[in-house]
């Protein structure tokens, strides 16, 4: 499987970088102590490592053997679009502007999550 935090972690900091990244406001795209080369991938992993976690949960759920893939158009300027599907359905759309990909709280996103995991996993299974 996937880390799920992607090429944000190396060691025992994960807690860390998914609060950091996911439950912290922030004024930039990406927080500057994780900030990787190239802006536009630190954005595109900051969104894919969410959309995995995603996937990994309708694999494993559903038991799928469609593929599944994730969609990311990271942007700095705007909104970054996002989407998960297979070879013949949309499954999760979103967009968002990368300084605004965070949530209030891990129960926040936790429920939004489910969210798009429920519509996701319906579409699957029609």
């Amino acid at each position: 499987m996937n880390d799920p935090m992607g090429p944000f972690v190396t060691g025992d900091d994960e807690a860390d970088v998914f609060s950091t990244l996911y439950i912290t406001e922030r004024d930039g795209c990406v927080p500057e102590s994780l900030l990787e080369d190239e802006l536009l991938n630190s954005i595109h992993a900051m969104y894919y490592a969410v959309l995995d976690g995603l996937r990994d949960e309708l694999r494993e759920r559903t038991r799928t053997r469609d593929s599944l893939w994730i969609l990311v158009d990271p942007s700095y300027e705007d909104t970054t679009a996002f989407a998960l599907i297979t070879d013949e359905l949309v499954l999760c759309t979103g967009w968002r502007k990368a300084w605004h990909f965070y949530w209030p709280s891990e129960d926040e996103m936790a429920e939004e999550l489910q969210g798009w995991y429920e519509a996701a996993a319906g579409r699957l299974q029609a």
